[in-house]
C-alpha cells in the first residue's frame, strides 16, 4: 500500500502546477503521473482540461509521483481518455482536481484567481462534457 500524495507548496505567486500522464497501451491500466511546477506563462506548454466535478467526491486512486491521490470518477475517466497509447509517451494537462491542492486554504483561493490565465496561456483547452454513448462521440 503506497502513502497518500501531499502537495508541495508552490514557489511563488504565478506558479502552477501541470500534470505528466504517462501512456499505456492497456486502457485499464493504472493511472500514473507526475506533477510539475513551472511559472504561469513561462516552461513547457500544457493543454488545460474544463470539465464539471458534477458533486462528485474524491474516491477513485491515481499514482502521483508513486504515491496514492485520490480523484472523482469523472477525473479518471478524463485522464484515461486523454492518455497517450503508447507507454513511450505522455501528455503535460492542467486539470483542476489535481493541479490545484483541493485542501481548504490560501493555496487554493489564490489558484482560483489565476484560472482565467491558465486557461487563456495553454496550447489548447479540452472540454469534457461527457463519455460517449453508444460507440459515438
Amino acid at each position: 500500500q503506497s502513502q497518500p500524495y501531499v502537495y508541495e507548496p508552490l514557489a511563488s505567486e504565478r506558479s502552477i502546477r501541470t500534470v505528466e500522464v504517462r501512456g499505456s497501451d492497456k486502457p485499464d491500466a493504472e493511472l500514473c503521473c507526475t506533477l510539475k511546477e513551472q511559472d504561469l506563462g513561462g516552461g513547457p506548454s500544457y493543454e488545460a482540461i474544463s470539465y464539471a466535478w458534477e458533486g462528485q467526491t474524491p474516491s477513485h486512486r491515481i499514482s502521483c509521483d508513486g504515491l496514492d491521490l485520490l480523484v472523482t470518477g469523472n477525473c479518471a475517466e478524463i485522464l484515461r481518455h486523454f492518455r497517450p497509447k503508447s507507454p513511450e509517451q505522455s501528455r503535460r494537462l492542467w486539470i483542476d482536481a489535481i493541479c490545484i491542492n483541493q485542501s481548504p486554504g490560501l493555496e487554493k483561493n489564490h489558484q482560483v484567481k489565476l484560472m482565467g490565465d491558465v486557461y487563456r496561456i495553454a496550447k489548447r483547452v479540452l472540454v469534457w462534457l461527457a463519455p460517449s454513448k453508444n460507440d459515438l462521440d
